[in-house]
């Protein structure tokens, strides 16, 4: 059973503008936390809205353009909420440890944590000790 062409474009499109949302806030944070690293709590307050800006434009775009692929290709069985959290988690994670590590290349980290994430997704949702024989309804009604 295949999806329509019609339907594809519409699950893409809310994937583009899911992933933009994620995408700006996710931009806006790490980019605040490597103007805090560099300059200090007190030069955060009149960085703020090109800080917001940025992370909006930059981190919106690249989430618009890579939430749909990414998921069609790596997530197409994982729930959208999960897909969500630990993508987000990720790029997260990889900036924190960017920013701490080695501030030049926090980008590239929380990119990186990004598709780490997606890619521990896919792997574990298709291991074979998650799949369940169809004949066994007992083990498909327990939870």
């Amino acid at each position: 059973m295949g999806i329509s062409v019609k339907r594809a474009a519409i699950v893409t499109g809310a994937l583009a503008v899911t992933g933009f949302v994620c995408g700006a806030a996710l931009g806006t944070i790490v980019l605040t936390g490597m103007v805090v690293r560099d300059f200090g709590i007190p030069g955060l307050g009149s960085r703020l809205p090109a800080i917001a800006l940025a992370g909006i434009g930059y981190g919106g775009a690249l989430g618009a353009m890579l939430t749909p692929p990414m998921s069609w290709l790596l997530l197409r069985r994982v729930s959208l909420g999960r897909a969500i959290l630990e993508t987000a988690a990720g790029v997260l994670i990889g900036a924190t440890i960017a920013l701490v590590a080695a501030p030049l290349y926090t980008i590239q980290a929380a990119l990186g944590g990004f598709l780490l994430a997606a890619l521990r997704l896919r792997i574990k949702r298709s291991s074979p000790a998650r799949q369940i024989d169809a004949g066994d309804e007992s083990a498909q009604l327990s939870p």
